[in-house]
């Protein structure tokens, strides 16, 4: 994701220490701690964390009290292992990153139990209708996207639906830009498969955020979160280091307003679907694909929706195929 290498590589003195795949894959629980053992020389981080948490609070006045005191532990930590080794600021940066990771990994089912009875209501509520509205098979045309736009995204779905099992908010936020990078791949792919076999190498439209939106809202209620509300106070709250991150706060705005446009959503306004997307396929449909296979073939101008579809008969039929032959 390229947020993430313009806002640790921001200094453009220091060297490029790892390469851009690192950077993406860097924010988990064991390449944080991974990164402190090579490059902070403690020789055991259990014992260290242990440490520096055995002093916590029983218990918190509010919410910014919880807050306050965690980026105090996470504080003290860094100020105290950025002193062990010279770092440039990207080692610094990565530094606080890792920490935010692995103290929020540790505290979060005592934070989160918080965050989450807190939420709880609005979390049923909002699971409930996703899940009312993904029975009904709810596409993103119907949401307001554009028709050619309106594809299966299963990677993003896939993708978010393992937003609840993230623990820290930096593992939750990478989460919603990896679903929001797979939609824009997703779509990219198909534009350019279609350009590629035509004559509209000059003619490449631009994806605006307007038509992201219903997609969006369709990947989120296909995933299901069952405490959606939660996830995304804990990510706005005790995110510290990628808050100043133009890139990040764009995608959870996004997000936000995905989440905001489904809770008012009433069925009246779900726009009519055209019927072309391909939710299942019978007999009938194989029949009348085979009869204009020749023609899609040949045809320029085929649309993204037209694409899936084939795509779906031809892996159907080579199938088919094979286990005739077998």
């Amino acid at each position: 994701m390229a947020f993430l290498n313009s806002f640790l590589c921001k200094n453009k003195r220091t060297h490029n220490i790892m390469d851009r795949n690192d950077l993406v894959n860097s924010f988990d629980l064991k390449k944080s701690e991974d990164f402190l053992r090579n490059h902070c020389d403690i020789e055991c981080l259990s014992e260290f964390f242990e440490n520096l948490l055995q002093k916590w609070k029983q218990k918190w006045r509010n919410f910014d009290d919880c807050r306050e005191d965690v980026k105090e532990k996470i504080d003290i930590a860094f100020d105290e292992l950025s002193m062990r080794d010279y770092f440039n600021d990207i080692y610094l940066d990565y530094l606080y990153v890792a920490l935010e990771c692995i103290i929020l990994n540790r505290l979060h089912d005592k934070i989160y139990s918080l965050i989450s009875f807190d939420h709880d209501e609005i979390d049923k509520l909002f699971y409930e209708k996703c899940k009312r509205l993904s029975d009904k098979d709810i596409t993103a045309e119907q949401l307001g996207a554009p028709p050619d736009y309106a594809i299966p995204l299963f990677a993003a779905v896939v993708e978010f639906s393992n937003l609840d099992v993230r623990k820290s908010p930096i593992e939750k936020v990478n989460c919603l830009c990896t679903t929001y990078d797979l939609i824009f791949a997703e779509l990219k792919s198909g534009i350019i498969e279609i350009i590629s076999k035509s004559d509209m190498e000059n003619q490449i439209p631009v994806i605006e955020n307007k038509d992201i939106v219903p997609i969006l809202m369709a990947v989120i209620i296909k995933s299901k979160i069952i405490h959606l509300h939660s996830n995304m106070y804990y990510i706005e709250h005790f995110l510290w280091k990628l808050q100043n991150s133009q890139d990040v706060q764009n995608t959870i705005s996004n997000f936000k307003v995905a989440i905001e446009k489904i809770s008012t959503l009433s069925d009246e306004d779900l726009k009519p679907c055209d019927g072309k997307i391909c939710k299942e396929m019978d007999s009938l449909k194989m029949m009348q694909l085979m009869t204009t296979e020749e023609k899609y073939k040949k045809d320029e101008k085929k649309s993204l929706v037209e694409n899936h579809v084939h795509r779906i008969y031809n892996l159907i039929l080579t199938s088919t195929t094979c286990k005739l032959n077998y």
